[in-house]
C-alpha cells in the first residue's frame, strides 16, 4: 500500500516536472533561445519515463480494483449461498 503511495506520488511529480518543461520550452521559444541536443534528449526521456510511471501506476489501481471487486462479489455470492 505504501508502495503504491509513493509510487502515486512519483508519477504526479514526474508529470508536473514534464509540463514545466514543455512550458519552458515555449517560453525559450518566445525569447529566441535555441536548445542543445543534451536538454531535449533529456525532455524527451522525461516525457517517456511520466508516460510509463503513469501506465504502471493506472495497472496497479485497477488490478487492485479488480481484486477489491471480485473478493466483493465472492463473499456477497457466499453469503447468499450459505
Amino acid at each position: 500500500m505504501i508502495l503504491k503511495i509513493v509510487l502515486l506520488l512519483v508519477t504526479v511529480f514526474s508529470w508536473l516536472l514534464f509540463i514545466k518543461i514543455i512550458v519552458d520550452k515555449g517560453k525559450r521559444k518566445e525569447n529566441g533561445i535555441e536548445e542543445n541536443t543534451i536538454a531535449i534528449s533529456v525532455k524527451l526521456l522525461t516525457g517517456i519515463i511520466a508516460v510509463c510511471l503513469l501506465m504502471i501506476t493506472g495497472v496497479l489501481f485497477l488490478n487492485e480494483s479488480l481484486i477489491l471487486k471480485d473478493q466483493a462479489t465472492t463473499t456477497q455470492v457466499d453469503t447468499k449461498g450459505g
